[in-house]
C-alpha cells in the first residue's frame, strides 16, 4: 500500500493584487492531449461534507468520535491546543460556520482529480494554464485545494479525512487542517476517482456558495481529455490497446497500426500510466521500408526482420518495434486427398493447406512428407513450412482396403479378392484361386490378414479349381457362406473335403460345383448339418458313390 504526500493550496486575495498576481510571462510550451479515464465515485466524495462540518463545529476527532472541544484542539485532556507556530503560540477558533456543498465546485474537484492522475501537483498539466485556481470558473474570491491520493489505500472518505485533519501534527504540517477550518470559505466541493489502482481525492473550497442545486451522482467510468506541457509531463513510451508494444507480423501479411496509448511519466511525481490519444493526429514512418512498408494506417511485411513503426508526440520520437516474420502454420486447415487405397507400396495422396482463407502452394509455401504410408491404418502427412512459412503440422489418415482389391496370402496358398469393407481393420474377401496351380492341399481359413486388416473368407469363387488336376485335398473354413459355381468342376483327383462351415445353403451353392471330382471322393461334414449337406450336394454334382460322414 502507497500513500503519497498530501498537498494544499489556497488563495485569498483583492481583486487589484489578483490583477498584479497574473501579470508576467507564461513560458512556452509545448503541450498535447490526452484522453484519460478514471472511475468515479462521488457517493463516497459527497459523504465528506458532513464529515467536514463535523470537524468544523468541534464534534468530529480524529476517531470520529464526538468531542466536546474546540476544533483547534489537539488533546483536551491535557490542555493541549494547536499551535500557531512551531516555536509556540497557540490559536483557539469556534463558532466556525458549517460549509454548504457547491456542485460547480464538485465539477472543477472531477476535473482536478483526473488531473492529478497524470501530474500530481496544484499546478495543472498544462503549464500554460497556470496553477490550480484557473480551473476555477469566475466569481470566487476565496480559493482553496486539499489533494490526496494512494495506491490501493484511501479507499473511503473517512480514510482521507482523518489524514487531511493532521491532528498532532506542528503548525506547518496542518494545511489541510486549516483549509477544512477556515473560516474564509463557505462552499466546497469534492471528487474521488480511482486511476489505475490509485486512489485520488481533491477537496475545492470556496467563497461565496455559487451553486447550491444538487445534481446527480456521477459513479462509474468517466472520462476528460487533459493537456498537458513537456516541461511537467513527458511522452515515455507507446502502447497498443492490447498492451503490447510490439507488432508482430507475418511476410506477405497486413494489419493495421493499432489503437495507441501514450505512457506519460509526471516530472518528479513517480506517477506514470499509459493514456489514450485524445485528438492528437499521429503521423506514422517505418524506420526500414525494406522489411515492412506503410500504406495509409496499413503496415504490410516484406521479409524477415526487425523495423520500427515511429512517430513524433509531444516532442518526442516514440516507436513500436516491427518484428516481420514468416507466417506460422499453426492454425491452418489442412485436408488430405480421400480415399486412401492400400496398394501396397507408399502412398501419398494429395494435400490442400489453407490458411486464412489462402491456399497455399505445395513447394513454395510448404513441403510434404509421409510416416506409416504404407500399410493399412492410420498413417501421417508431415506438413513443413517453407518460403514465407515456417512451423510444422501433422495430419493423420486413414489407408484402408478397396472393394476389388486381389491380394496373394502364402499362408493359406490363396489369391482373395476383398468383397466387403467394414473397416479400417475389417475387410471381407472371397478366394479366388490358389497361388499355385501345383498345390495338392489347401486350407481355406476362417480369415487372412493383409497389412493391417483382418479378412474374414466368407466365399469361394466361381471356378476356383475348375479343372485342377493336382488338387487332392481341401479344407473349407468356418465362415465362408457360398461356393461358386463350379468351383471344384473337373478336380478329378479331388478325394478330401473337409467342411467346417455351417452357413451353406442350397441356393448358396452354386451349380456344378463339384462335379467331376474323384468318384470316391469323401465328405467330412459337420454333424449337425450332415443330412441336410449331403442332400445339398448330391444336387451340385457329388456322387452316391462319394462317402459323406
Amino acid at each position: 500500500m502507497k500513500q503519497r504526500i498530501n498537498k494544499l493550496c489556497y488563495w485569498l486575495m483583492m481583486l487589484a493584487v489578483l490583477l498584479l498576481f497574473c501579470t508576467g510571462t507564461v513560458p512556452a510550451a509545448e503541450t498535447a492531449t490526452v484522453s484519460v479515464s478514471g472511475v468515479f465515485g462521488q457517493t463516497g466524495a459527497r459523504s465528506m461534507l458532513a464529515m467536514i462540518n463535523k470537524f468544523r463545529t468541534g464534534q468530529y476527532d480524529e476517531y470520529d468520535h464526538p468531542a466536546d472541544y474546540d476544533s483547534w484542539s489537539v488533546k483536551p485532556s491535557s490542555g493541549q491546543t494547536w499551535q500557531r507556530t512551531n516555536s509556540g503560540g497557540v490559536q483557539i477558533i469556534s463558532g466556525l460556520g458549517t460549509l454548504q456543498y457547491d456542485y460547480t465546485l464538485e465539477k472543477v474537484a472531477m476535473l482536478r482529480a483526473i488531473e492529478t492522475a497524470v501530474y500530481w501537483d496544484h499546478d495543472r498539466p498544462d503549464s500554460t494554464a497556470g496553477n490550480c485556481f484557473t480551473a476555477y470558473p469566475d466569481g470566487y474570491y476565496a480559493k482553496g485545494e486539499n489533494i490526496a491520493c494512494g495506491y490501493n489505500s484511501f479507499t473511503s472518505a473517512s480514510s482521507v479525512m482523518q489524514a487531511w485533519m493532521e491532528t498532532g501534527d506542528n503548525y506547518l504540517g496542518q494545511g489541510h487542517r486549516r483549509n477544512m477550518l477556515g473560516a474564509k470559505f463557505t462552499a466546497v466541493g469534492i471528487a474521488h476517482v480511482t486511476h489505475n489502482g490509485w486512489e485520488f481525492w481533491v477537496q475545492e473550497f470556496g467563497y461565496p456558495l455559487r451553486n447550491g442545486t444538487q445534481t446527480a451522482v456521477r459513479n462509474g467510468l468517466g472520462t476528460a481529455q487533459v493537456t498537458f506541457s513537456t516541461d511537467r509531463v513527458m511522452p515515455a513510451g507507446l502502447s497498443s490497446a492490447s498492451g503490447s508494444e510490439t507488432i508482430s507480423i507475418g511476410i506477405g501479411e497486413t494489419v493495421s497500426v493499432p489503437d495507441t496509448k501514450i505512457r506519460l511519466e509526471a516530472v518528479d511525481s513517480g506517477i506514470n500510466n499509459y493514456y489514450a490519444l485524445g485528438s492528437a493526429d499521429l503521423a506514422w514512418t517505418i524506420e526500414d521500408p525494406s522489411v515492412a512498408s506503410l500504406s495509409g494506417t496499413s503496415i504490410k511485411g516484406l521479409k524477415e526482420g526487425t523495423t520500427s513503426l515511429d512517430t513524433m508526440f509531444a516532442g518526442k520520437k516514440l516507436s513500436y518495434k516491427i518484428q516481420v516474420k514468416r507466417k506460422d502454420l499453426k492454425g491452418a486447415s489442412v485436408s488430405v486427398q480421400s480415399p486412401a487405397l492400400y496398394t501396397g507400396k507408399a502412398l501419398k495422396p494429395g494435400i490442400t493447406v489453407k490458411l486464412s482463407g489462402k491456399t497455399l502452394e505445395q513447394g513454395t509455401d510448404y513441403t510434404v512428407s509421409y510416416e506409416k504410408n504404407t500399410d493399412t491404418g492410420k498413417a501421417k502427412a508431415v506438413i513443413t513450412g517453407e518460403g514465407n512459412y515456417q512451423g510444422t503440422l501433422t495430419k493423420t489418415f486413414q489407408i484402408r482396403l478397396a472393394e476389388g482389391f486381389v491380394f496373394k496370402d502364402k499362408t493359406s496358398g490363396g489369391v482373395y479378392k476383398v468383397t466387403k469393407v467394414s473397416s479400417v481393420s475389417k475387410a471381407q474377401v472371397t478366394f479366388v484361386k490358389p497361388v499355385s496351380a501345383k498345390k495338392k492341399s489347401i486350407t481355406i481359413p476362417a480369415s487372412v490378414k493383409i497389412s493391417g486388416t483382418t479378412c474374414t473368407v466368407t466365399a469361394i469363387g466361381d471356378g476356383a479349381f475348375r479343372n485342377n488336376k493336382k488338387i487332392r485335398k481341401i479344407v473349407i473354413g468356418k465362415n465362408v457362406a457360398s461356393i461358386g459355381k463350379e468351383a471344384f468342376r473337373g478336380a478329378g483327383k479331388l478325394a478330401g473335403i473337409q467342411i467346417k462351415t455351417k452357413k451353406l445353403t442350397a441356393g448358396r451353392i452354386g451349380a456344378n460345383a463339384f462335379s467331376g471330382i474323384y468318384k470316391k471322393a469323401e465328405f467330412r461334414l459337420p454333424s449337425a448339418k450332415k443330412k441336410a449337406y449331403k442332400k445339398i450336394l448330391l444336387k451340385k454334382g457329388a456322387k452316391a458313390t462319394m462317402i459323406f460322414q
